[in-house]
C-alpha cells in the first residue's frame, strides 16, 4: 500500500508519476493512482519523460539567466 501525495488516500493500485503544468505554475507528483487522474479528468495533450521536462526546465533557466 502506498500513500497518494495528491489525494492522501492509501492505494494498492499502481501508482504513477505525473506533472500538473497550469499557465505559468508546475507541480510534480510521485505517487498518483488511478482515481485521482479520473477525477481531474486527466487526458495529456502529450506526455514527456519527467527526466525530459527536468532537461527543458533546465535549458529554460539558462536561456533567461542569458538574457539579463
Amino acid at each position: 500500500m502506498k500513500r497518494i501525495t495528491l489525494c492522501g488516500r492509501w492505494c494498492s493500485s499502481p501508482v504513477y508519476s505525473i506533472g500538473l503544468i497550469y499557465g505559468g505554475q508546475a507541480k510534480t507528483f510521485t505517487e498518483v493512482c488511478a482515481d485521482c487522474m479520473w477525477r481531474l479528468k486527466f487526458s495529456p495533450v502529450r506526455t514527456i519523460s519527467l527526466d525530459a521536462y527536468r532537461l527543458f526546465e533546465q535549458w529554460r533557466l539558462s536561456q533567461s539567466e542569458a538574457d539579463e
